[in-house]
């Protein structure tokens, strides 16, 4: 996702942080943490927000502050989140498979 998120803005100069990019060595353990947290939906969307408003990831500007997760960017109910929601489940398949077919096997490492 760093990548992606990279890439995107690399092509986009107009919404990359004046800051320039952040490395992601410096913000892994970070990610990590968070990913790795253990609660309900409600606090893991807190360690994100918090996060994000830390700081840490990039500059933080008033559009940043006002970040909220929104339960209704994935409703099934919206014919165009069914959508997104494919295109995102193809994409972490065809991922996985790459990772598990394609890239550990070419180092030697067999699953």
């Amino acid at each position: 996702m760093y990548g992606f998120f990279y890439d995107f803005a690399q092509l986009n100069p107009d919404i990359q942080d004046f800051i320039g990019p952040t490395a992601w060595d410096s913000i892994a353990r970070h990610v990590e943490t968070i990913l790795r947290k253990e609660g309900t939906k409600d606090e893991r969307i807190r360690a994100w927000k918090e996060a994000i408003l830390s700081g840490i990831f990039c500059h933080v500007s008033p559009t940043d502050q006002q970040i909220k997760y929104d339960e209704g960017l994935m409703s099934p109910s919206k014919p165009e989140n069914q959508l997104h929601a494919l295109t995102f489940y193809k994409a972490a398949w065809r991922h996985r498979n790459y990772i598990l077919h394609e890239l550990l096997p070419e180092i030697g490492l067999l699953l």
